[in-house]
């Protein structure tokens, strides 16, 4: 993470341990070798470092001595983040992993009291919501009205509060969805050093499209008027276009989610839902 002053330990291929300090900036994140700094490079002190390896559970230990300088640091109020890399150069880390649990590595400590907090639970907590929200919301409710408005008018089956069926289905799916994609912005808005501009722009174009769907829904001609075809041509055709860009969506924020084996299920559940989905379509 940019900004990041980090002690790293490396275990050479002929097992020896290499402890150094670093100073990650945004070069580094452009691609420029990453290599040992020293105090003054870095700002801070760093005196006694260590490292040891344990044979059974892989894992290296870094011990040091940190010393701050206190103008420049707020020892109650600490920034702490942490990586696990697997390629190095000599002492030279190359990238870590950036899948989106990398960057939940961080917390905030009190030097003071020795209490920390975790920033990334609370922003795996936001995604949760999101998620569920988006699920339920663009992938789940909106397809639901779209297949009664379809088949419940007059065949297979005759349904006489088919209408309001179809716009309680659709407001209430356009609510959560809404609510999902707002909170979506704020995760966005978030997430400094990262991105996923993919996802971020179908986003807009389903809040956008599904919004004029919505409005839409006060400027229906009468079923005498000429033009009332060619306001149903757009309607569906905007509709179904709208359902495929909402599943395409949904599919790229659980690939996001891909590291979490809780999203797992969300996978399976919303595959059956699409497919349910374009069977009924």
């Amino acid at each position: 993470m940019v900004g990041t002053k980090a002690i790293i330990a490396i275990k050479q291929p002929n097992n020896t341990l290499l402890v150094n300090a670093y100073d990650i900036t945004q070069d580094t994140k452009l691609g420029c070798r990453l290599r040992p700094s020293s105090d003054s490079d870095l700002g801070l002190q760093v005196n006694n470092k260590k490292v040891a390896y344990d044979n059974t559970s892989n894992f290296l230990t870094i011990y040091a001595e940190v010393i701050l300088p206190s103008p420049n640091y707020q020892i109650s109020k600490l920034n702490h983040v942490w990586q696990v890399g697997y390629h190095a150069s000599d002492d030279e880390p190359q990238i870590h992993p950036t899948h989106l649990q990398n960057v939940d590595s961080t917390e905030i400590i009190d030097l003071i009291s020795g209490d920390g907090t975790s920033g990334g639970r609370h922003q795996r907590n936001l995604r949760v919501v999101h998620g569920v929200l988006n699920m339920l919301g663009w992938g789940t409710l909106l397809p639901i009205g779209v297949i009664i408005a379809r088949y419940m008018r007059l065949n297979p089956i005759e349904l006489k509060m088919w209408r309001c069926l179809h716009l309680a289905c659709q407001i209430s799916g356009y609510i959560l969805g809404t609510a999902g994609w707002a909170l979506g912005l704020r995760l966005g808005h978030a997430s400094r050093y990262y991105g996923f501009y993919t996802h971020r722009i179908f986003a807009i174009c389903i809040f956008t499209f599904t919004t004029i769907q919505m409005l839409a829904l006060q400027l229906i001609p009468k079923e005498t008027e000429d033009y009332r075809k060619y306001w149903n041509i757009y309607h569906h055709l905007l509709g179904y276009a709208l359902l495929t860009v909402i599943i395409i969506n949904i599919f790229k924020g659980i690939e996001i989610m891909n590291g979490d084996p809780n999203w797992k299920l969300g996978l399976h559940c919303h595959s059956c839902i699409s497919f349910c989905c374009y069977t009924g379509l």
